[in-house]
């Protein structure tokens, strides 16, 4: 007896033929439009990308809750780009799982700061609030780390797509 959810077996190769894995960018206009629009590209970016991969592997995944979900589901994105790399036969995408835990931290980085900023001026430690970074510079740095390490995964993505143009 089948299960009421299960969704029904389909031909992946057929499926994979004319699909892309994920979103191709060029990593110029990556940059650009990260730096431009102050990091909301990369909700763009997450969708586009879980979008492709639903079309592609047909999985029932929501590429929208996905997005806004991306910092419970970064692993898994790039969990997903190494593992399309290697069924191509290619190299995967070393230490995926540190660039998933930089972007959870790097995205986490301007609370903590602002959290421990308060906690220092509200426990009477006046030197010590004196000192660090500003919330507007942990912000940042932590956008520029994140974009980053996008550009890294991009490169593996384009690599992914190899027979796409890269727009």
């Amino acid at each position: 007896m089948s299960e009421p959810f299960d969704t029904p077996v389909t031909d992946s190769s057929a499926l994979r033929s004319g699909a892309l894995p994920f979103f191709t960018v060029s990593l110029i206009r990556l940059t650009v439009m990260m730096l431009v629009t102050f990091g909301l590209y990369g909700l763009y970016w997450y969708y586009k990308n879980w979008s492709r991969y639903k079309a592609y592997s047909a999985k029932p995944i929501w590429p929208l809750v996905r997005t806004f979900l991306a910092l419970i589901f970064v692993p898994s994105l790039f969990s997903n780009v190494n593992a399309v790399l290697e069924e191509k036969g290619q190299r995967g995408m070393p230490f995926w799982q540190a660039l998933a835990t930089g972007m959870i931290l790097f995205a986490l980085a301007p609370s903590v700061a602002v959290i421990a900023k308060s906690i220092a001026v509200t426990s009477g430690g006046g030197v010590a609030a004196g000192f660090g970074f500003s919330a507007f510079e942990v912000s940042v740095i932590a956008t520029l780390g994140q974009l980053s390490i996008m550009l890294w995964v991009q490169l593996f993505i384009n690599r992914a797509n190899r027979n796409a143009e890269v727009r």
